[in-house]
């Protein structure tokens, strides 16, 4: 068994004087990394002949999928999720679970090992939006009976009158 991308080296024994693979290849060793079934006739100096099978299992590499927001305001974080049912989990700032809480900005990766062995990698980007600043504008010494309009970047506007507060 090999994850995909691997190879795996087969190898007859030595000490025969012929090799035969079923591939076409008439080495001691066949370097293989297709799921199949491989069988090599090997033969001695006295012209006696063996066979052999080997069965190669090629495994998928897994494929995690990190979820979580990926923008947030300044001061919250996102929890970011690899996926549930790795035997490993290995986040790029040293973290060795599922989720991660994340709040920074910055690209965050995650290699996970499945139950074969097998790796597969994700990467996902997190945005931290700054919080906006309002800026109160308006009269802020006004006489007793009179009234002022507070303005915060036209969001809202509050008005004072005689000492009452009512929103517009």
């Amino acid at each position: 068994m090999v994850c995909a991308g691997q190879s795996s080296t087969l190898d007859a024994g030595a000490g025969y004087a012929n090799y035969a693979w079923n591939t076409g290849a008439s080495a001691q060793t066949l370097v293989a990394n297709t799921a199949a079934t491989y069988t090599v006739t090997v033969t001695d100096n006295n012209g006696c002949t063996g066979i052999d099978d080997f069965v190669l299992t090629v495994n998928a590499n897994p494929t995690p999928q990190i979820t979580g927001d990926d923008a947030v305001c300044a001061g919250q974080s996102s929890t970011l999720d690899a996926g549930a049912g790795y035997a490993n989990y290995a986040w790029n700032n040293g973290t060795s679970a599922q989720t991660l809480v994340a709040n920074a900005a910055g690209t965050y990766t995650v290699t996970v090992t499945d139950g074969n062995g097998c790796v597969g990698t994700d990467t996902f980007v997190l945005s931290i939006n700054a919080n906006p600043t309002p800026n109160i504008t308006g009269a802020l010494e006004f006489c007793t009976g009179f009234s002022t309009v507070l303005n915060a970047r036209n969001l809202h506007r509050l008005s004072v009158v005689g000492g009452r507060t009512n929103s517009r």
